[in-house]
């Protein structure tokens, strides 16, 4: 199986650009998937009766028992030690990161499990998927940075961890960069009606936390493409992202090879 990752500022337009990614490389030929896509699959890999008949069950059935799969790889015991078996040295680096650095404790509790949310996640993609199919995740390893390196807490970005994580993180194939003008992030933040504590509510604590995680992401893409990893960067400022094509896809990931 095979990575490919999203990153990008927050407001950037992530959510919006993934289906439109996931259509476009499935065109191309990739054989792509995200949660949704294997977790239907899931059933069938735990190899229970009742995964045999799974197939044949009324579609609100079998969706009811996906989104409670998909609630299960989120917090699978089971495939997130495989992963630490691997990856011990990631988890207890990250662990460490958070431990001395100087945000609420509930704060480090939700980085810590969003990375071994996504441990889960890769694990079971690992283990299911063939060696030439495709996992796409719009918030993987490399989006991690964000939660583990930037905070309104701190003044100072610790590079020399930061440059140890993207060694420690697994291989990545492609990492699609989705780059959004600061000021346009910060209005499409503002405009929503739950917006995330760790940001800042005020514009100011926004645009703040905006600026440290514009910085910590050019160190993380200067880092990566050393390491030789595919970047794609993506303009999404004018959030006319849903006109991408697989013409347009082909192209850029040719561009970058």
């Amino acid at each position: 199986m095979k990575l490919i990752e999203m990153t990008g500022l927050p407001g950037s337009g992530k959510t919006t650009v993934y289906p439109h990614l996931m259509s476009s490389f499935s065109d191309i030929g990739f054989d792509i998937y995200d949660f949704k896509k294997f977790n239907q699959r899931y059933p069938s890999y735990l190899k229970s009766t009742f995964s045999t008949v799974y197939n044949y069950l009324p579609r609100a059935v079998r969706s009811r028992y996906s989104k409670y799969m998909y609630s299960k790889l989120n917090s699978d015991d089971n495939f997130i030690n495989k992963f630490k078996i691997e990856f011990n040295y990631l988890v207890d680096f990250a662990k460490t990161i958070n431990q001395h650095r100087l945000i609420p404790d509930e704060h480090k509790e939700l980085s810590d499990k969003w990375l071994l949310e996504t441990a889960s996640i890769y694990q079971v993609a690992r283990e299911l998927l063939k060696d030439d199919s495709y996992l796409l995740l719009d918030e993987g390893f490399t989006h991690k940075v964000i939660n583990l390196f930037v905070s309104l807490q701190e003044s100072e970005i610790n590079e020399e961890g930061l440059e140890q994580y993207l060694l420690l993180i697994p291989q990545i194939e492609i990492l699609i960069f989705i780059k959004t003008d600061i000021n346009v992030c910060l209005e499409r933040i503002m405009k929503r009606k739950n917006k995330n504590q760790r940001h800042g509510t005020s514009k100011a604590e926004v645009l703040r936390f905006l600026n440290i995680a514009d910085q910590v992401l050019k160190i993380t893409l200067k880092s990566l493409i050393k390491e030789n990893v595919n970047v794609i960067t993506i303009d999404n400022s004018s959030e006319n992202l849903s006109n991408i094509n697989s013409n347009e896809l082909m192209a850029l990931i040719a561009d970058n090879k």
